[in-house]
């Protein structure tokens, strides 16, 4: 027997039941293609690649954080 692919999701506008266990609204849960298809107006695609990314990055401050360093063509408040 072949396994399915599961993705993940999240929930969202309700709470689903599914497998006798409840996800609330905001939470993730991952379904097979047959079972997602069945929900997915309540579904919410995640993609693997923003979930790494998200962890890689979640303490890294780029330059757009920083504070900004004034007007470089305002020359006559130096």
């Amino acid at each position: 027997m072949t396994e399915k692919i599961k993705a993940t999701y999240k929930v969202r506008n309700i709470d689903i039941k599914h497998d006798d266990q409840v996800y609330p609204e905001g939470s993730t849960i991952e379904l097979d293609g047959d079972a997602a298809g069945a929900l997915s107006k309540w579904l919410e695609p995640i993609a693997e690649e923003a979930k790494s990314s998200a962890k890689k990055d979640s303490g890294a401050k780029t330059s757009k954080d920083s504070a900004p360093q004034g007007n470089p063509n305002n020359k006559d408040k130096a």
